[in-house]
């Protein structure tokens, strides 16, 4: 980081902090190095040796696990600013360690959460967020593949080929696929509006999400863009240890991980209260809110 920016930087996360505390939320601080860490196929987590203990660690990809615990044990309204590592891609909007925001509020509905989501980031970027636009996930899917989700697989491919001038993508899985695609279809958005807010994605895109009861076939998941960048990834949390399990297998034949049993998911989620989770890049929202063009 520029020195020029330490300050603002200082001042940036002291109104988080003050923004948060106001309201009644507790702070947290969880393990950064942990022996388990929630399968993701599409998010790698740096390991750590150690030979005292001969263990693996894994460095956190998200408080997301330990945070929950918490949660399970009566918490109440908690929120964590603590750097991430992703053994991932490396850019100018992608580092393998980076700030995190994670805040989770009990009792309180996926679409009033959502609205104080939005809230909070207008209000930290001192009201510069002014055109807000939501959108479906399947009404995005639809405008373009001509059809509701799921399509054809081959469908989504050609488009993309179509897209890219050629380029084949068959050997990507669904969701990579799905990534891409929704990073093209942002860009396409990124001058109708401040922050666009995704919603409704479809169930087996909905990572560890509760799902809609009206609507089996939707999550609760969203995702927040600012000015075509991704921001935020939240939802109402899901509470069915089945469920999880079921996801969860999808992600664990990567072999990054040890394996969670139903019986572990279960001590996470019985007592884990009604209550909705957002995760938040705060390099990100800060470089955007200074128009650069990098963290």
């Amino acid at each position: 980081m520029n020195t020029s920016h330490l300050k603002e930087w200082e001042s940036f996360i002291d109104g988080i902090r003050h923004h948060f505390k106001s309201k009644g939320f507790t702070e947290v601080f969880t393990n950064h190095l942990n022996i388990k860490e929630i399968p993701n196929k599409h998010i790698n987590p740096f390991r750590v040796d150690s030979n005292l203990s001969k263990q693996n660690y894994f460095l956190h990809t998200s408080p997301e696990l330990e945070m929950k615990k918490l949660l399970a044990n009566g918490s109440g309204n908690i929120f964590q600013i603590c750097k991430v590592f992703r053994d991932d891609e490396i850019g100018p909007w992608h580092k393998p360690e980076f700030n995190m925001l994670e805040w989770y509020q009990v009792n309180i509905s996926i679409n009033d959460f959502i609205e104080t989501v939005t809230d909070f980031m207008v209000k930290i970027s001192g009201n510069r967020i002014n055109q807000i636009q939501e959108l479906y996930f399947n009404d995005i899917f639809k405008s373009k593949i001509g059809e509701n989700y799921p399509s054809a697989l081959s469908n989504l491919i050609s488009y993309l080929g179509y897209k890219n001038e050629g380029m084949v993508f068959d050997h990507l899985d669904l969701h990579e696929l799905i990534d891409l695609f929704l990073i093209q279809e942002i860009e396409e958005h990124r001058n109708d509006c401040d922050l666009l807010i995704i919603k409704g994605f479809p169930s087996d895109l909905g990572s560890m999400a509760s799902l809609y009861k009206d609507d089996p076939g939707i999550s609760t998941r969203f995702e927040i863009i600012l000015n075509g960048s991704e921001i935020a990834n939240g939802y109402e949390e899901c509470t069915d240890p089945e469920v999880l399990m079921e996801r969860l297998d999808i992600h664990l034949e990567s072999n990054n991980y040890k394996s969670f049993s139903v019986r572990e998911i279960e001590i996470i989620t019985k007592d884990l209260p009604s209550c909705c989770g957002v995760a938040l890049g705060l390099d990100r929202f800060f470089a955007k809110l200074k128009d650069k063009n990098f963290i």
